[in-house]
């Protein structure tokens, strides 16, 4: 049976009670930023032992949508961590532009879809302002329910747009405690499946080792393997070996393999690719699939399917994002008339990736392998793995693969 990876991903917010280049803004390095920045902290929060799958656009775009109605130092700390300039038009034509590639990027074998949702207590509608403003730039849908008296019915209207918006593929996403004396509640969904421009050989895959970054054995996996002439790099400037492996037929999406090298560990490699610009990683990885597009590239990856459920408030702290959580320092009036500060935000992903795919570049500092014998990229150690859409060059979702024994 043809089996197709899925990746279902999503965040929600509640609030309650006390490749575009435009004026020096370029929203694909934003995002991305955005992302290394964010794997990089829940790295740091979660520790060495916790399989990540994070969906960063869906988190970064909840953030632009509530900084359209933050002020002062509020929305200095989101705009300052979101990589974003004050001037909102710049950010709002940009988003369109992305949001407009993104939905063309749809073929036999790859789908992707997104959805953003703001539900508001029926007593407290948000501004009409800030309604018009989300409606026109970023697609929002806003909807009055009852949190206050009724909050299963509420969560049941959530979960039936969630359901909607991603063709019954997440299902029951917020339960009535979710919900229970929200004031606002923002929902942000992404689905990505896609298969492989070349599929792994099926018969070829077979157990081994997986090993900590010390070289310690941690248990096996189901080593997949494939040799065709992938886009490869050695990242000086991170110590890590890069690969790219596309879906589908039309190039849109592809995944970013990063496996460091030597001595040095995921967390370096994060730490380091923080300050690295994605946007060159991804040049020059297309550079050499051009220049060497006839010569193999032997690739050891691991099947996983990893599940996670993080509250983003302390992560999104570690990234100077404060004020917005604290009651007495958040203005946030221009989405509502009175004060509100912003409660949590929790984001729900699953990534599963096998033979048949996936749902769901360092100029100076980058040199080539030797072509003779042939680069390998074996990743029987802690990796970092990013999706991206290539059109706009922007990170859709990331994670980190570094304990074998929850890989199912």
């Amino acid at each position: 049976m043809n089996f197709h990876t899925v990746l279902r991903t999503g965040i929600l917010l509640s609030i309650i009670s006390p490749a575009f280049l435009q004026e020096k803004f370029n929203i694909a390095d934003s995002i991305n930023k955005f992302s290394i920045d964010l794997l990089a902290a829940v790295n740091a929060e979660g520790g060495n032992d916790l399989n990540i799958a994070l969906s960063p656009l869906t988190i970064w775009t909840s953030l632009t949508i509530v900084s359209e109605g933050a002020f002062d130092s509020t929305v200095e700390e989101l705009e300052r961590a979101l990589g974003q300039p004050h001037n909102k038009n710049i950010v709002r034509d940009s988003y369109v532009r992305l949001n407009k590639l993104l939905q063309q990027s749809k073929s036999i074998k790859t789908e992707f879809e997104t959805s953003t949702g703001i539900f508001s207590r029926s007593q407290y509608p948000v501004k009409e302002k800030f309604a018009k403003i989300v409606k026109e730039y970023y697609d929002v849908s806003i909807t009055s329910v009852d949190f206050e008296s009724n909050s299963a019915i509420a969560a049941d209207v959530i979960n039936k747009y969630v359901a909607a918006a991603t063709k019954n593929r997440i299902l029951n996403f917020v339960s009535s405690e979710d919900v229970r004396n929200a004031y606002l509640f923002l929902t942000s969904t992404l689905f990505f499946k896609g298969q492989w421009q070349t599929p792994f050989n099926k018969s070829a895959t077979q157990r081994d080792t997986f090993f900590d970054d010390k070289k310690v054995p941690l248990g096996d996996v189901q080593m997949m393997y494939q040799a065709h002439p992938y886009a490869f790099n050695r990242i000086d400037k991170i110590k890590a070996q890069a690969v790219e492996l596309p879906y589908g037929t039309n190039n849109d999406f592809s995944m970013i393999v990063m496996v460091p090298r030597g001595v040095n560990t995921v967390t370096d490699m994060l730490n380091a690719l923080s300050k690295e610009s994605m946007t060159e990683i991804l040049a020059n990885l297309e550079k050499n699939r051009q220049t060497f597009y006839e010569d193999d590239i032997h690739v050891y990856l691991p099947k996983f399917k990893i599940t996670s459920d993080f509250n983003m408030e302390r992560v999104l702290m570690r990234m100077g994002v404060k004020d917005v959580f604290n009651s007495q320092k958040a203005n946030l009036l221009g989405m509502f008339p009175h004060y509100l500060y912003l409660s949590r935000i929790i984001q729900k992903a699953e990534i599963e990736v096998d033979e048949d795919g996936t749902v769901a570049a360092a100029a100076a500092g980058s040199t080539f392998v030797n072509r003779s014998p042939p680069p390998v990229l074996r990743a029987n150690r802690p990796f970092a793995f990013f999706i991206v859409h290539k059109k706009s060059g922007s990170i859709i979702f990331a994670g980190k693969i570094c304990n074998p024994n929850t890989l199912s």
